[in-house]
């Protein structure tokens, strides 16, 4: 039997990944906010979950592929390259608004403590996501 990660089941754990960090970002976020009217609260939510689903493809993609070239299976693994996932899709997610905008002020960059901040958060989201995929991938795919 061979401990190969396929496709259908990284495509599968990545979408559960990603939900869990939709859904871990949006409770912190309410937390912090209070609590939103449930419209405006979903939008963001749709809006979070795609934004994470693009930045963190190509992280995840490189995840799984050394997971499956060096025949890595360990929840430790799998929650590390979530960390390290989210914190690549942070420094992405926070690079972007810089890119775009025109102005002198954006040269300053953003607060140090904001940057911290979401850093930290990112890091928890991506914990819990990379635990996710590892409970599906050891649950439905034979990963030891």
């Amino acid at each position: 039997m061979s401990l190969t990660i396929n496709a259908k089941h990284a495509c599968i754990s990545y979408c559960a990944a990603v939900t869990t960090a939709t859904l871990y970002t949006a409770l912190v976020f309410i937390l912090i906010v209070d609590l939103l009217p449930a419209r405006p609260m979903l939008t963001g939510m749709a809006i979070a979950w795609g934004a994470i689903f693009v930045v963190a493809a190509a992280p995840y993609a490189l995840v799984i592929r050394i997971a499956n070239r060096r025949e890595e299976r360990s929840w430790g693994y799998f929650m590390c390259g979530g960390v390290l996932t989210a914190l690549v899709a942070c420094g992405l997610l926070l690079a972007i608004p810089a890119a775009l905008a025109c102005d002198d002020s954006s040269l300053r960059g953003p607060d140090l403590q904001l940057v911290l901040g979401f850093a930290l958060h990112a890091a928890a989201a991506g914990a819990a996501a990379g635990t996710t995929a590892w409970a599906y991938l050891r649950r439905h795919h034979p990963i030891g």
